[in-house]
């Protein structure tokens, strides 16, 4: 089995709202797409967490380094850029 790479950016400008709503997102996709697994979406995310990752320098930096970074079967991961946006991404079975 394979994975896909899913990022977004969050609306969120907190770290806290951020990972409220990286949650909300995961919740949303294992409704739309159930608990069967192989998804390639959201919803195979183990939970989410922050990267202990000083702030990257733009958009294409954190979809980079999240597309490095996140471990199929792992957490979608969170980061934030310079400019205080903050982006989710997950390897995610498929």
């Amino acid at each position: 089995m394979g994975c896909s790479f899913n990022f977004i950016e969050l609306n969120a400008q907190k770290r806290n709202a951020a990972i409220v709503e990286a949650n909300s997102i995961i919740e949303q996709e294992c409704y739309e797409h159930g608990h069967g697994g192989y998804t390639g979406t959201f919803a195979e995310a183990q939970g989410c967490e922050v990267a202990k990752h000083p702030p990257l320098n733009n958009r294409e930096a954190a979809e980079e380094w999240l597309s490095g970074h996140a471990q199929k079967w792992g957490p979608a991961l969170l980061v934030v850029t310079t400019d205080g946006n903050y982006y989710m991404g997950a390897n995610c079975s498929s």
